[in-house]
């Protein structure tokens, strides 16, 4: 409380990080501590719609924390003593201008993963506790849980879809078609380049409704590329590229998983929490 500057000790303590792979499935975390422990009843999820397929950490913290904390007091529902952000001084800054243009009265902290630094907002320079210190493993404690929480919920949307084929929402298309299609063509651009005559046998189509399912997978083709691109051009923006972004999200995901506690994991992919997005 007095290392922070805080008005009242943070009994309730609220967390937010956002996890994404390339700019997609972007989702942020919000965990509960109450009384230094975690209170997993009030975790969220939110899939965050204003950043799909880009990467912009400010303002997929903008938004769910605008999200949140608006409903809360249109609610009437008590805020939380302390939030704290996965992050540094520009995440820090771009709440608390969220918060202020809610009305919403509540005290904010960073801690950034270099040196375990706390920021506050608007600070010119970040606060230092020593390493041993109880409060800073307390902090510590919150944003490493809001990072396992976010992560295995981008794990669970990424799972979804990737056991979704590419053909099943074409027209035309169910089940036994679909699987048909996986063995013949195996991707959109297989399919959209295809004899029209050799998918109508294949599939026992007429040839109008075929005409049309390959032209549905032409324009679904070209989405596709398109988002690829959007990807590659934010991942650009940000000084990496797809593969090393990928392959970074993926090791940070490996070590989460080696690292968790048993217990926890299993009790939050058993009940996970309402996602206030859908």
């Amino acid at each position: 409380k007095e290392v922070l500057g805080l008005p009242v000790l943070p009994v309730r303590i609220e967390g937010f990080d956002i996890a994404h792979i390339g700019g997609k499935f972007p989702v942020a975390s919000l965990i509960s501590f109450y009384n230094g422990n975690p209170d997993k009843k009030n975790y969220r999820y939110f899939r965050l719609k204003t950043t799909d397929r880009a990467i912009d950490d400010f303002q997929s913290m903008r938004e769910a924390t605008s999200r949140r904390y608006s409903r809360l007091l249109n609610e009437g529902k008590p805020l939380p003593d302390l939030l704290l952000i996965d992050g540094g001084i520009g995440q820090v800054n771009a709440v608390d201008g969220v918060l202020k243009s809610l009305g919403a009265d509540i005290p904010i902290a960073g801690l950034a993963k270099r040196d375990e630094e706390i920021w506050r907002p608007h600070a010119s320079k970040p606060i230092c506790l020593p390493k041993r210190s109880e409060g800073l493993r307390l902090l510590q404690r919150v944003r490493d849980e809001t990072h396992r929480f976010a992560t295995s919920r981008n794990q669970n949307l990424r799972t979804k879809e990737n056991t979704v084929t590419p053909f099943i929402k074409l027209p035309g298309i169910g089940k036994e078609r679909d699987k048909l299609l996986m063995k013949k063509y195996g991707t959109l651009e297989a399919l959209a380049n295809a004899p029209e005559a050799e998918v109508a046998e294949l599939l026992h189509m007429r040839a109008d409704k075929t005409t049309e399912l390959l032209m549905a997978a032409k324009v679904a083709f070209e989405k596709q590329t398109e988002r690829k691109a959007d990807q590659m051009q934010s991942l650009s923006e940000a000084g990496t590229t797809w593969q090393k972004a990928a392959h970074y999200k993926m090791v940070q995901d490996l070590a989460l998983l080696a690292g968790e506690d048993d217990d926890d994991g299993s009790l939050a992919a058993a009940s996970p929490a309402p996602d206030e997005g859908e």
